[in-house]
């Protein structure tokens, strides 16, 4: 059993499943870490939806920082260089046995096969010691933050940084309905967190989803009232 507490929340759900929140993506300029909601947007043609998103998602990334738990830096950096430590025995590993199964003479195939078990075994030295400087780390992490209190910050964050700015602009700019869909997504949390879970619509295009979605609404709402009528 982990060591690390377990918590049924949005944030580990992202994290563990579908890996939608990144250091990437809520890493962003030092702004107010005031709470950022959604805002009706005044619709226009001259591009600063596109500002008005990266501006929504900038403040986002800041208020989400300001939230995380301080790392030591002594501590990451050990972090960091036991993944890439794995990381380049997993890439030696698998070099190892594709080596093994292209050998063709039994001397090639016993050599290769040496060669494969010391790499397979290099690779679970790794690994360990990668479990063994993650758990406390983690387990600091599990105790200092308090996931909660950024759940709906971290959705909306990573839907914009999905959507992107640029794209969501280019949606709205299409017409008023389009950009009251995308006004009615950004404020419904729960259909953002159904939309994540489900790993997300290709390439970003949270516009057209809704698009797709309200169409099937309307037509299960118009199929009940013929049904009601009948």
């Amino acid at each position: 059993m982990s060591d690390v507490p377990e918590r049924s929340t949005t944030a580990h759900v992202h994290v563990r499943a579908n890996e939608s929140v990144s250091l990437e993506m809520v890493m962003g300029p030092n702004s107010s870490s005031a709470s950022v909601v959604p805002k009706k947007t005044n619709f226009n043609f001259d591009g600063k939806t596109e500002q008005y998103y990266a501006d929504m998602l900038a403040k986002l990334q800041s208020s989400i920082q300001h939230k995380l738990p301080v790392v030591d830096p002594e501590e990451q950096d050990t972090f960091l260089r036991t993944c890439q430590a794995t990381v380049a025995a997993r890439a030696c590993c698998d070099a190892a046995e594709a080596a093994n199964k292209a050998a063709k003479t039994p001397q090639d195939k016993d050599a290769t096969q040496k060669a494969w078990n010391q790499a397979q075994e290099s690779l679970a030295k790794s690994v360990q010691v990668g479990v063994a400087v993650a758990r406390p780390l983690l387990r600091k992490l599990w105790t200092d933050w308090q996931p909660n209190t950024v759940d709906d910050e971290l959705v909306l964050c990573s839907v914009l940084y999905r959507a992107t700015p640029l794209g969501l602009a280019n949606f709205v700019q299409q017409g008023v309905e389009e950009q009251q869909l995308i006004d009615q997504l950004l404020s419904d949390t729960p259909l953002m967190t159904s939309m994540l879970e489900a790993s997300g619509p290709t390439n970003g295009k949270y516009g057209q989803a809704m698009q797709i979605f309200t169409s099937i609404l309307h037509h299960i709402q118009a199929k009940k009232e013929d049904i009601e009528i009948q």
